[in-house]
C-alpha cells in the first residue's frame, strides 16, 4: 500500500464516515435532551406527591390547633361559670369558622400549585418526544445536506480503493 493510496481511502472512508457519524450524534443528542426533560417530570411528579403529603400533614396540624383552641375556650368558660349561650357560642364559632377559611385556602393554593405542576410535568413529556423526534429530523438534514458520496450512479457501499489492487 502506497503512502497516497492510504490518505486517498482515509480520505474516502472520512466522506461517507462524516456525515454518517454527524447523524448518530444528533440522535444520540435528542436521546440524551429526552431522557433529561423525562428526568425533570419525574422530578416534577415527586413534587406533586410531595405537595399532597404535605397538604395532608398541614391539615391533621390545623385540626389539632382548632380543637385545642376550641378546648381552651370552652374551659375558660367552664372555669368562669358562663354557660355555653348565646355570646360564647358565636365565639366557638367564629373560631371554627376561621380554622375552616384557613382551610379552605390552603385547599385551594394546594390545589392550584399540583394542577400547574400536572400541566408542566405534561409539557415536559411533550418536550422530550419532541427532543427525539428532533434527533431524527436533524440526522436527516445532516444526510440531506452532507450527503454520502457516490461514485457515479454507484451504490457508496461499492469496493473502496486502497492502493494497486486492493480493496477495502
Amino acid at each position: 500500500v502506497t503512502s497516497s493510496g492510504l490518505f486517498k481511502t482515509l480520505s474516502t472512508v472520512s466522506k461517507i464516515a462524516t456525515p454518517i457519524l454527524g447523524a448518530a450524534g444528533s440522535i444520540y443528542t435528542g436521546y440524551m435532551n429526552a431522557a433529561m426533560l423525562e428526568t425533570q417530570a419525574n422530578f416534577v411528579d415527586y413534587s406533586i406527591m410531595q405537595e399532597g403529603e404535605a397538604a395532608g400533614l398541614r391539615k391533621t396540624q390545623r385540626d389539632r390547633a382548632k380543637r385545642k383552641a376550641l378546648a381552651e375556650q370552652y374551659a375558660k368558660y367552664s372555669q368562669t361559670g358562663i354557660t355555653l349561650e348565646g355570646t360564647p357560642t358565636d365565639i366557638l364559632g367564629e373560631t371554627s369558622a376561621k380554622f375552616a377559611e384557613d382551610q379552605f385556602v390552603d385547599d385551594y393554593n394546594t390545589a392550584l400549585k399540583i394542577t400547574t405542576q400536572k400541566f408542566s410535568a405534561s409539557q415536559l413529556r411533550a418536550e422530550a418526544q419532541a427532543a427525539q423526534l428532533g434527533g431524527f429530523v436533524n440526522a436527516a438534514t445532516v444526510l440531506a445536506v452532507r450527503g454520502l458520496p457516490k461514485k457515479g450512479k454507484q451504490n457508496i457501499f461499492t469496493e473502496i480503493p486502497m492502493g494497486e489492487g486492493e480493496t477495502f
